[in-house]
């Protein structure tokens, strides 16, 4: 009986053992599996591309430029919409110009010009819109990885102007100044055209006045000659 006891009090104690050591193991191996699933994360978020907006506002002076870090990533500009009291009001675009290396770093541009030249929102009715009621641009961009689709990400950037800002359209200043040119030398003409009355000929008549005064002369000199003869 003895023995049985024994025998029992030892059978337990290596079950406890062995389920102690298993137990160990098992917390073991779950702490490994939990510190790789940590890394894979740090790793997936060191690679998640970053899109920062340098300018805080945009006051009708300055270009909208957005800081990109997106390795092997594509970015797009989707959408743009325009709030006024809190609302969206309607959708423009402005196509952006990307200056991006090979690594994925760079910086996305909204020119200030182009945005200046908007006039009216995209849409059947074109309604036309005035930049200073206008209290924020949402763009929306796109994050993609080959053909598919990663990504989006929405920003949203400050508008701050007391007037609407007036296009700038270098070919309109060259004709401006042209025209103004144009003005000045019409000015001109009709001062220097005041003293004298214009016929619509050009033509230099001094050689014909010298001939008039010549042929006078001769004649002149014909009857003074044929009177003196006919007195002899």
């Amino acid at each position: 009986m003895k023995k049985k006891k024994l025998f029992l009090a030892s059978l337990l104690s290596f079950s406890l053992t062995a389920s102690m050591f298993f137990t160990t193991n098992i917390h073991a191996l779950e702490e490994v599996q939990n510190e790789n699933q940590i890394e894979e994360s740090n790793e997936t978020l060191t690679e998640t591309p970053s899109l920062t907006l340098v300018s805080s506002t945009w006051d009708g002076e300055n270009d909208i430029v957005f800081n990109v870090q997106a390795k092997d990533t594509k970015v797009e500009l989707l959408e743009m919409y325009i709030y006024s009291n809190g609302s969206s009001i309607g959708s423009i675009y402005v196509k952006p110009d990307k200056a991006v290396d090979d690594s994925g770093n760079g910086t996305i541009t909204i020119s200030n010009n182009e945005l200046k030249n908007i006039k009216t929102l995209i849409g059947p009715d074109n309604q036309t819109f005035n930049w200073s009621q206008i209290e924020q641009i949402e763009m929306v961009f796109s994050f993609s990885k080959g053909e598919e689709l990663s990504s989006f990400k929405t920003v949203y950037v400050p508008v701050h102007i007391l007037e609407t800002p007036t296009p700038i359209n270098p070919d309109k200043t060259d004709k401006t100044e042209t025209v103004k040119n144009d003005t000045n030398n019409k000015t001109t003409v009709k001062q220097t055209s005041s003293t004298a009355v214009k016929t619509g000929d050009n033509t230099n008549i001094t050689p014909y006045v010298s001939l008039l005064v010549v042929s006078v002369v001769v004649i002149i000199g014909i009857v003074v000659y044929k009177k003196k003869s006919s007195k002899k």
